[in-house]
């Protein structure tokens, strides 16, 4: 399950599909409520995954093989897997418990030559407006995805909406890797333990914005000059997201990501 969380739609019936959106938690528009307001208070929340979301930790010369690990436990400074079997480096990472997040979107993809074993899906917990890459090249909000398009590395089989329960907290993880993304699977508490990234990764982008690598190049200076001391730092957290909060809400404002101008019915197989 979800951390400190409850799956508001258990099965299949519960799925969002390409026109049944008005699921609770969901807008009439087909957004997830956190696209319609609010944005302000919760812009330092947007690009994460559930801080129990799998990612395949690896040395960063690969001289062994990726290891499963929960993404709490990733640290600044480890390498893990990225697109296409390329390894990445964590500059940056934080995670907390936040109210603001009050869904979480359960990504999964179609299992077809995934080499999946009983128990184990193609699927990630994540929010709705953390980017997802598509197969033209494009970063796209998980929000805004629907069953049939490719992307994430795969083809959309289902999304759901987890919401969390009252007075309870969404334990989430934000990170920044070198090269902009990673990949990342289900919740080993759900699922089966996948050794198998190329079955059970998704493919996910580190950021919410486009503009998000230049506006945290000082983050990506000050690791590549004192590697995780002075990013790991309270005083430092404490700055970024103020940085966060104030950048970020320009960049949303001058270049909006907008359903109706990113023409996703190109992507649908």
């Amino acid at each position: 399950a979800l951390s400190k969380a409850e799956d508001s739609e258990s099965d299949d019936e519960g799925a969002i599909d390409s026109v049944k959106h008005g699921k609770p938690g969901w807008g009439p528009d087909g957004r997830p409520s956190d696209y319609q307001s609010n944005n302000r208070k919760r812009r330092r929340n947007l690009n994460c995954l559930s801080a129990l979301a799998t990612v395949w930790v690896v040395p960063c010369d690969k001289s062994a093989q990726a290891v499963p690990k929960p993404a709490q436990e990733v640290v600044v400074g480890e390498c893990i897997l990225d697109a296409q079997d390329a390894v990445t480096q964590v500059y940056f990472k934080s995670i907390y418990g936040t109210s603001d997040v009050e869904e979480i979107v359960e990504l999964e993809l179609q299992h077809d030559n995934r080499n999946l074993s009983p128990g184990q899906r193609a699927a990630v917990n994540l929010t709705a407006q953390h980017l997802v890459p598509t197969a033209d090249g494009r970063m796209v909000p998980a929000g805004y995805l629907k069953p049939g398009m490719e992307a994430g590395g795969g083809v959309v089989k289902k999304l759901r909406v987890h919401t969390s329960k009252p007075n309870t907290q969404f334990e989430v993880a934000t990170f920044y890797t070198l090269s902009g993304s990673l990949l990342a699977g289900s919740e080993a508490a759900d699922h089966s333990i996948c050794h198998n990234a190329a079955a059970c990764g998704v493919e996910v982008s580190s950021y919410d914005h486009w503009t998000d690598p230049y506006t945290s190049i000082d983050t990506r200076i000050l690791f590549n000059l004192f590697g995780g001391s002075v990013v790991n730092s309270k005083l430092y957290q404490a700055y970024f997201w103020l940085e966060s909060s104030l950048l970020d809400e320009w960049m949303h404002k001058l270049w909006p990501m907008e359903l109706e101008s990113l023409n996703l019915e190109a992507l649908t197989v």
